[in-house]
C-alpha cells in the first residue's frame, strides 16, 4: 500500500483539496471537494471529488472516494 501511495504522490507536481460542503445523516458523512492539481508539465486543473464516510462509535468504519482523475494524466 505504501508503494501505491508514493507512486501517486510522485505522479503529480502538487495538489490541494478545498472543501465545498459537508452533509451528515445518521452514521453517514458526505463531503464535496474540489481537488486542485498541478500536473508534472506545470498545467493546473481542478476536478470534483465526493467522499462518503461510514461512522461507527465516532470512528470511520468505511470510506469511498469518487473522483475522475483522468484529466490529471491525459
Amino acid at each position: 500500500m505504501t508503494d501505491a501511495v508514493n507512486a501517486f504522490l510522485a505522479s503529480a507536481g502538487g495538489f490541494r483539496h478545498e472543501i465545498i460542503g459537508v452533509w451528515s445523516d445518521g452514521d453517514t458523512l458526505v463531503t464535496e471537494l474540489e481537488a486542485h492539481y498541478t500536473r508534472l508539465d506545470g498545467q493546473q486543473l481542478t476536478v470534483p471529488v465526493r467522499q462518503v464516510f461510514q461512522l461507527r462509535d465516532g470512528l470511520v468504519s468505511g470510506y469511498r472516494s469518487y473522483i475522475d482523475a483522468t484529466p490529471v494524466y491525459a
